[in-house]
C-alpha cells in the first residue's frame, strides 16, 4: 500500500497527466491480471479524475481475460456506488456475462448488489423480486440444456 501511496502522491505532486497513467495501468492490468495493486491504484486516480469514462469498456476487455477477477468485481462495485452507475446499463452487461457463463458466481453477486444494494426496502417490491426469480428460473433453464 505504503508503494501505491507513494507513487500517486508524486503523480500528484508533479501534476502528471493521470490519463496517461490509467494508459499504463491498463496495459499492465491486462498483463498481470491477477494483481490487487493496480486495482487501489486505479481507483484512487478515477477517484482523483471524478469520472468514470471509459471504465465500463476497459472491464469489459478484463472480463473477456478473466470474467471471475474478485479484484475486477470489487472495483466494479466501487465505481457502481461512487458514481451512482445503478442504473447506467450494468444489469445488462451482468445478464451478458451470465449468458457466457451461468455458474459465474460473480456475477451473480454483483446481479444482486445492482438489484438489492442500493436500497434495502427493494426486497419489499414484488415487482423487482417476482422479475428476479423469474430471471434466476430462466437461467436455471438455460443452465439444465447444456
Amino acid at each position: 500500500m505504503a508503494n501505491r501511496l507513494y507513487r500517486v502522491k508524486i503523480l500528484f505532486a508533479l501534476n502528471k497527466d493521470i490519463r496517461k497513467e490509467i494508459e499504463w495501468l491498463n496495459e499492465t492490468a491486462l498483463t498481470h491480471l491477477k494483481n490487487y495493486q493496480i486495482w487501489h491504484h486505479r481507483q484512487t486516480l478515477i477517484d482523483k479524475l471524478d469520472s468514470a469514462d471509459g471504465e465500463s469498456e476497459f472491464l469489459a476487455q478484463m472480463f473477456e481475460k478473466d470474467a471471475k477477477n474478485y479484484h475486477v468485481w470489487s472495483y466494479r462495485q466501487w465505481l457502481v456506488k461512487r458514481f451512482g452507475l445503478w442504473d447506467s446499463g450494468e444489469l445488462e452487461e451482468v445478464e451478458k456475462l451470465l449468458k457466457k457463463d451461468i455458474r459465474n458466481n460473480s456475477a451473480w453477486n454483483h446481479r444482486w448488489f445492482l438489484v438489492f444494494g442500493k436500497d434495502p426496502s427493494t426486497f419489499e417490491d414484488t415487482d423487482t423480486v417476482g422479475r428476479e426469480l423469474e430471471f434466476v428460473k430462466v437461467s436455471r433453464e438455460y443452465n439444465d440444456a447444456y
